[in-house]
């Protein structure tokens, strides 16, 4: 993996054409995400977001066709917490940030891809169904939508922790390429600090009142004090 580094940092070329391909390729899309991430760290937000251009075409035509929207939205999400790393060096600021961007992407998602979210919340009620009737009976009509909502705040959740894995790995590259230990040494500071943690805890407590998500609110902002 590391040689895979290497290459991507010989020009953009080779950065744009790895970023592409892992995007194109099915369940390859993290280390797509963890690529454009790499340059990010290493050349600034600038030429991140050309790299991350190459991986977006494919990526969007995952989410346009109706495929899947996870390599999009993973990709969205690692290039936020990319850029605030990068800028504050403060893991506590990039994980809410990433928070916010996953929570954000997390709504959009059955708004823009309406066929790709009903058929995952339709395959959810079945099963439901199927493993607890007798729940699913007291539900009645409240089931889909119980259904619904979870299955949009586990996919928020699941999306976002594919991006930190991605920024854990482009972090992991440029600490071993230029500054080994350096990832060690961060994660051993890291601390959330107060107004990172009291945002994280404000928005699961009071979050469902100004229109988000509920189970969103409660898996991804709670993710990074599991993280922490």
């Amino acid at each position: 993996m590391l040689r895979l580094a290497q290459f991507v940092l010989r020009g953009p070329l080779y950065a744009g054409g790895i970023a592409a391909a892992s995007m194109a390729v099915p369940f390859l899309f993290w280390l797509g995400a963890a690529v454009v991430a790499l340059v990010t760290l290493r050349l600034g937000p600038k030429e991140g977001l050309n790299i991350g251009i190459w991986a977006l075409f494919p990526a969007a035509a995952w989410f346009i066709l109706g495929w899947d929207p996870a390599p999009l939205s993973v990709l969205l999400v690692a290039v936020v917490m990319a850029i605030v790393l990068q800028k504050t060096v403060a893991w506590d600021r990039t994980l809410l940030a990433g928070a916010v961007a996953a929570a954000v992407v997390g709504q959009a998602v059955p708004v823009l891809s309406p066929a790709f979210m009903n058929e995952l919340v339709e395959t959810g009620t079945r099963v439901y169904q199927e493993m607890n009737p007798e729940m699913a009976e007291e539900l009645g009509e409240g089931l889909e939508q119980t259904v619904r909502t979870m299955m949009i705040g586990s996919i928020a959740a699941l999306n976002y922790v594919l991006a930190f894995a991605s920024m854990l790995l482009a972090r992991g590259w440029q600490a071993r390429l230029f500054n080994p230990g350096g990832l060690q040494s961060e994660f051993h500071e890291f601390r959330v600090t107060g107004p990172v943690g009291l945002g994280c805890v404000m928005v699961m407590a009071f979050g469902t009142y100004v229109g988000v998500n509920p189970a969103i609110a409660l898996l991804v902002f709670g993710l990074p004090l599991v993280f922490a």
